[in-house]
C-alpha cells in the first residue's frame, strides 16, 4: 500500500482514515481478508512459494491476529461513513 504519491494528498492514501469510525473499517478489512482467503483456496496448490507467504499474511488478518482492537460486526463490506 503506497504511503506517498506525487500530487496526491497523504490523507487520501490512508483508507482507514477516510472512515468516520476506524473500528468499522477494521471489521470490514477482516471480513474482506476472509473473503479473499476463501476465494484463493482453489488455487493454493498451484502458486509459487512467494504467493503462499503473502496468503499466510492474509490468513493472519482474516483470523484477526493483526490488530487486537479489530472487531467484527454485522455491517456489509462497503457500508461505511461515506455512503
Amino acid at each position: 500500500m503506497p504511503t506517498t504519491c506525487p500530487d496526491v494528498p497523504g490523507d487520501l492514501l490512508d483508507s482507514r482514515g477516510q472512515w468516520a469510525d476506524p473500528a468499522r473499517y477494521d471489521a470490514q478489512a477482516v471480513k474482506l481478508a476472509r473473503r479473499v482467503r476463501e476465494a484463493f483456496q482453489p488455487f493454493a496448490a498451484t502458486v509459487s512459494p512467494e504467493v503462499l507467504v503473502a496468503e499466510a499474511s492474509s490468513r493472519r488478518l482474516a483470523e484477526g491476529v493483526e490488530g487486537a482492537d479489530r472487531r467484527d460486526d454485522e455491517n456489509e463490506v462497503g457500508d461505511h461513513a461515506h455512503d
